[in-house]
């Protein structure tokens, strides 16, 4: 899925021409939530998987991914209220506040691609299964 989200990403930048992603055009929003909802919900069952839930805020991995997640939420739904509140509404503020924030979403964007660091731990795991690196370097080699 992280893969995914990645090639996501990247198509996203690519023909995605809003600058929030509520203003986007319906598959890109659909897709959006998609992958905040499925992030959201793993790192949720990974924070109840543990027996003491003081253990998870010691697990690097888990703090990396909740910095992930939580910058993710920002980008889908923090950023583009507060761009509304400002540029559409309840303040009298000018249109130049709400492009900057447009802005700090598009840095969020691409922020997210840190993801597939985490596909690094595959790796250390790999070490002790000897037989799945035969595999790998035998699809790599062709």
């Amino acid at each position: 899925m992280i893969y995914l989200n990645a090639v996501w990403i990247a198509i996203d930048i690519e023909f995605n021409k809003a600058d929030m992603v509520l203003q986007a055009e319906s598959p890109f929003l659909i897709m959006e939530i998609v992958f905040t909802l499925y992030f959201s919900g793993e790192l949720f069952v990974r924070f109840m998987s543990y027996e003491k839930r003081r253990e998870a805020v010691r697990d690097s991995w888990f703090i990396f991914d909740l910095l992930l997640v939580v910058m993710m939420l920002l980008e889908t739904w923090l950023i583009p209220l507060t761009a509304f509140i400002i540029e559409g509404g309840f303040t009298a503020r000018s249109q130049d506040d709400g492009a900057n924030i447009s802005r700090s979403a598009s840095v969020l964007r691409i922020a997210r691609i840190l993801r597939v660091f985490r596909t690094a731990r595959i790796i250390r795991v790999a070490r002790y299964m000897p037989e799945l690196m035969i595999l790998v370097k035998g699809c790599l080699a062709q």
